[in-house]
């Protein structure tokens, strides 16, 4: 186990964090402290609810910084007793099972470094479920199998990098990651002065104690500051409601009393708070989530973009006039039956819908207007595509525009 700063402005040094050598990384211990300043909080109060800002721009009083434990994976090891291969089926089947045999340990090696590999490249997404799990629960988890938080080594960035992951291939890949599942805990902005418009309940589990345990969310009153924000993230305020409020600006409130509360539900804006869902909230997030990511897809098949440099296109253009489009009637070939950019970008298909080139919309130009337009556009040229007339029907120029942005 290891701690790291939990601070709003965070996300904003991963990037720079990437850009450390990874050989540098593996010599040198590079605390993420080393990002801001590490002060004599961190030893005397690891739960710290201040800390200096992270960055140049962001402002210690106003934005704070706190730390927190979370789980890593220090080490990865697999190992393969025994392994066994046999084909069978096939009349060289004795060759294979030989070579099998004699390269049987080379084979199980490389096995474990795959698996290895492959844990290494994935643990960001078992680190982000099992620390997702255990963020609001350190305080129990302490209470249960007590342990010395100021004895705990600091998050080095190698580490933090098994953290976050890896940076996506390309923008499929990163689309993907982000669309898989929705933070469970979120930090919300109130910037305007005044009542938040939040019913709080302080609950303790000692009456004899003054000090609260959790602080929970009773309502959002209506036209507040609270269901401004919860419009803004497109929520409906039962989401926020019976919600626990975990920290305000960094500062954490378990076992805090009912003034400090109160008083730092009171300080100065920006303010922000970090609560986390309930799990029916939660679940219809991940519900709507998932169907948002859906319809996205669903929305993005419906367009294709191919991008012409010079030479012969290769597509064989013929107009619909009723529909008043031009779409893809067939493939034109070069020399030696060669495939042409058109047919050679496996994007475009017979009976796609020419929307635009270049930002251009080209929807309702006729035919011969159309090739005109394609042979004086220079390239490289991007046309629009939709996947079908009704697509082509459905769609605005405004829409058209956009995806050309």
């Amino acid at each position: 186990m290891n701690v790291l700063p939990r601070h709003p402005a965070l996300a904003r040094q991963i990037k720079a964090l990437r850009a450390v050598d990874e050989k540098k990384q593996q010599r040198k211990d590079f605390p993420v402290s080393a990002l801001g300043r590490e002060t004599p909080e961190r030893q005397a109060n690891p739960w710290g609810s201040a800390g200096a800002g992270v960055g140049k721009d962001c402002d210690a009083e106003a934005d704070p910084m706190e730390w927190e434990p979370v789980l890593l994976i220090s080490n990865r090891a697999i190992s393969i007793e025994k392994l066994g291969v046999k084909v069978q089926g096939d009349s060289y089947a004795w060759i294979y099972n030989m070579l099998a045999s004699l390269f049987s340990n080379i084979l199980r090696d490389t096995i474990c470094r795959a698996l290895v590999d492959l844990i290494g490249s994935s643990s960001s997404v078992l680190l982000l479920t099992v620390n997702g799990l255990f963020a609001s629960k350190w305080d129990l988890v302490q209470r249960v199998m007590p342990f010395d938080l100021a004895a705990v080594p600091v998050c080095t960035a190698w580490q933090f990098m098994s953290l976050v992951g890896s940076e996506p291939d390309d923008e499929a890949e990163a689309a993907a990651r982000a669309s898989v599942l929705p933070a469970r805990e979120w930090t919300i902005k109130f910037c305007e002065e005044g009542p938040l418009g939040l019913k709080l309940d302080l609950l303790r589990e000692d009456s004899r104690v003054d000090t609260v345990t959790n602080v929970v969310v009773a309502s959002v009153g209506p036209g507040s500051q609270g269901e401004k924000a919860c419009a803004a993230l497109g929520w409906p305020k039962s989401f926020m409601e019976s919600s626990t409020v975990l920290t305000v600006n960094g500062a954490r409130l378990y076992s805090a009393t009912k003034e400090r509360v109160y008083g730092l539900l009171s300080g100065r804006r920006p303010l922000f708070l970090h609560i986390r869902l309930t799990d029916q909230a939660y679940g219809y997030l991940r519900t709507h989530t998932a169907l948002m990511a859906k319809a996205a897809a669903e929305e993005e098949s419906k367009y294709v973009t191919v991008v012409f440099k010079e030479g012969p296109l290769g597509m064989v253009l013929t107009e619909v006039p009723t529909r008043g489009v031009v779409v893809i009637r067939a493939f034109a070939r070069g020399a030696g039956d060669a495939m042409l950019q058109a047919e050679a970008s496996r994007k475009c298909k017979v009976g796609l819908v020419v929307l635009g080139i270049n930002g251009k919309v080209l929807l309702g130009r006729t035919l011969p207007e159309i090739q005109t337009i394609f042979q004086r556009t220079a390239r490289p040229a991007t046309v629009l595509f939709a996947r079908d007339l009704q697509c082509a029907d459905a769609v605005s120029v405004i829409k058209i525009k956009e995806l050309f942005m």
